[in-house]
């Protein structure tokens, strides 16, 4: 028979208020003989003024490197997609082009930032909700890989493969329930049978040929089950597609939403205490891919399409407080 304890009432501690400090979101504070790159504070005030904002070239390089590294530790097929929309000045973007990476835009704007800096068109990812007419015809002649986000954009697409007098190669954006709210503003939704609607209709003519999913599951996102269950969905659909038609999934990009050290307003717990390191995040998008090779008809390549995480660490504002 369970014998109940004594009720003993609930102990309150007042902490003070330094203890408080040390969870809550902070920036950071420096000396004037501190430096960036090597390059003193002072010296950078001295001759730019405050405030000014500094790239750290190292830092951004390290980034870049330690993240294809965790990745292709897992899936040597990995391709890092620098996120335009996230920094798209030029020097932050020829940084990562120099180091392998390809672009990923959402405009005819950031399209051709890239073109500018020398990007080639099959080194392009182009995303995004609108696409007008001349900016798709531009990049499939360029052979850019260019993901589809709506019915809308299929019959736009079709009509511009009848001019072109060819079949174009194109990926669709896919929506899955992954967390709450889902993240499903864009593409076609999995649970609701669109993208498997999307792949049909898309094919049927002849005019296109889909051979790219395209997942974006969120941004700051610190649940890697997240990109876990996003693959194995992605990958299920592309076997039910393979047994149904003659679908072959030659890419497979699995956006952004990779999260950085830094502290979001709204949480009450500092970045780098809650962020899953790039290895991490690696094994959950890459081990479930892995383990369904076997069962699909070739090995796709994979895209990762990060922002924040590589870039944030290495941009700092320095300003004097007066």
């Amino acid at each position: 028979m369970n014998q109940r304890h004594p009720y003993e009432p609930p102990k309150f501690e007042l902490l003070p208020v330094e203890a408080w400090n040390t969870l809550a979101p902070q920036s950071r504070q420096g000396h004037l003989n501190e430096s960036i790159d090597g390059v003193e504070y002072r010296h950078i005030a001295e001759k730019f003024g405050s405030p000014v904002v500094v790239l750290s070239e190292e830092t951004l390089r390290q980034k870049y490197r330690a993240m294809i590294s965790a990745f292709r530790a897992y899936y040597p097929d990995t391709t890092l997609c620098w996120s335009y929309k996230t920094n798209y000045l030029s020097a932050v973007c020829t940084i990562f082009r120099t180091e392998g990476a390809w672009a990923e835009v959402v405009s005819g704007f950031e399209y051709d930032i890239a073109r500018d800096l020398g990007v080639p068109g099959e080194n392009i990812i182009f995303n995004g909700p609108h696409k007008t007419d001349e900016e798709l015809e531009k990049a499939f002649m360029l052979d850019s890989h260019v993901n589809a986000d709506s019915f809308e954009e299929l019959e736009q697409m079709k009509q511009l493969a009848r001019k072109m007098g060819k079949t174009l190669e194109i990926g669709i954006r896919v929506n899955v329930r992954l967390n709450y709210p889902p993240w499903s503003k864009f593409g076609f939704s999995y649970e609701d049978g669109q993208a498997k609607e999307a792949i049909y209709s898309a094919q049927k003519e002849g005019l296109l040929k889909v051979v790219r999913f395209h997942l974006h599951g969120g941004t700051y996102i610190t649940d890697t089950t997240i990109y876990t269950n996003a693959v194995k969905k992605l990958v299920a659909l592309a076997l039910e597609m393979e047994a149904e038609t003659n679908f072959e999934l030659h890419e497979l990009d699995l956006g952004g939403g990779y999260a950085s050290p830094n502290t979001l307003h709204a949480s009450f717990l500092r970045g780098e205490g809650i962020i899953p390191t790039f290895d991490q995040y690696a094994r959950a998008v890459c081990k479930p891919l892995v383990e369904n090779l076997p069962r699909l008809k070739r090995h796709p390549k994979l895209y990762i399409e990060p922002g924040r995480s590589v870039v944030d660490e290495a941009m700092s504002m320095v300003t004097s407080v007066v």
